[in-house]
């Protein structure tokens, strides 16, 4: 799931990923109706990228399901 929504390969979603992402996550079974408030949740250490850990960890708190 990490790897397609970080399409720059980068190891790391910014916020612009995170977006673009929305679709697929919603196919994955989690609604995203605020993108700002939960890329910021999934951000960890606020440093304005998701690493694999913190996405990893925001998925399973969000139950996501590939």
């Amino acid at each position: 799931m990490f790897d397609e929504v970080d399409t720059g390969e980068d190891r790391r979603v910014s916020i612009d990923e995170f977006r673009a992402a929305l679709p697929k996550l919603k196919a994955w079974g989690v609604e995203v109706t605020d993108p700002e408030a939960e890329f910021a949740r999934a951000d960890a250490d606020g440093a304005g990228l998701i690493l694999f850990a913190e996405f990893a960890d925001w998925a399973l708190t969000r139950g996501l399901e590939a």
